[in-house]
């Protein structure tokens, strides 16, 4: 018995276009030398064998085209679709609803070249702004004060002592109150803190973040370290941290990017 694959231009192969000998189950058009113009084709498989009548598979319809450098994006959500067209392999899309849950595609030569993909959009928080930093030398503490943000029901205050460090597991030696032990980070419902217990002549960066009960604001971070000494303490103003931040993914390329705008 033997077996080919038979393509031809209309359905019921009157001629056939190509009919190749079949060496297994998969089978592709390039290797075997085969370029289709752009257009609708069906194809089948046929065995024959001596003495008995050929047998032929379902046909099978497909097409070619040439890809024109275009991708066509459907966004989905409650069943509303979006569609975008870009010759770029990146879209970016705006005015998403918070808390809403996306799906889409990506259709390029008329195949949809990734299917179902979805995406959940959360309405963060805004980031802490005016953080204050002072060192109380007669007391040994660190004052830290910032700018309430709506909605917010806490925050969450981190420190480090080494610039490229984290801000946990690193250099602890703070606690709240005068009550050990020492850790990081710490929680306020208010818009200070007071965290005693500080190493002299040692450098602190600290950073804050918002909560609303459901997700965390992006992070307030000093840019400039306070360091505890004993030659009295003042007022260090933290430049304010940046506002509309946005990331955006490039699923194709599997980069972040980034943007913000610098609060004055």
């Amino acid at each position: 018995m033997t077996t080919y694959l038979e393509i031809a231009d209309n359905n019921i192969f009157t001629p056939s276009l190509y009919s190749i000998e079949a060496m297994g189950t998969v089978m592709s058009l390039s290797a075997e030398n085969i370029t289709l113009p752009d257009g609708t084709y069906y194809w089948r498989i046929k065995t024959t064998e001596s003495g008995q009548p050929d047998a032929f598979s379902a046909t099978t319809e497909f097409s070619t085209a040439s890809f024109d450098g275009n991708y066509d994006v459907t966004l989905s959500e409650g069943g509303n679709n979006t569609n975008s067209q870009t010759t770029n392999t990146h879209l970016s899309v705006t005015n998403l609803k918070d808390n809403t849950t996306y799906t889409w595609n990506v259709d390029g030569l008329g195949i949809i070249q990734d299917n179902g993909r979805t995406f959940t959009t959360v309405n963060l928080p805004d980031t802490p702004a005016s953080l204050d930093v002072m060192f109380d030398n007669g007391n040994n503490k660190f004052v830290l004060t910032w700018g309430a943000v709506t909605g917010a029901i806490n925050y969450r205050i981190s420190y480090k002592t080494d610039y490229n460090g984290n801000y946990t597991g690193t250099g602890l030696t703070l606690d709240e109150a005068g009550a050990q032990p020492a850790q990081s980070p710490f929680t306020a419902t208010g818009v200070s803190i007071d965290l005693y217990n500080a190493a002299i002549d040692t450098p602190y960066w600290f950073a804050i973040e918002a909560y609303d009960g459901t997700n965390w604001s992006p992070m307030n971070e000093q840019i400039q370290n306070v360091t505890a000494n004993t030659g009295g303490g003042g007022a260090i103003n933290v430049a304010p941290a940046p506002e509309n931040i946005t990331l955006d993914i490039d699923q194709t390329t599997k980069e972040i990017h980034l943007t913000w705008e610098q609060n004055e």
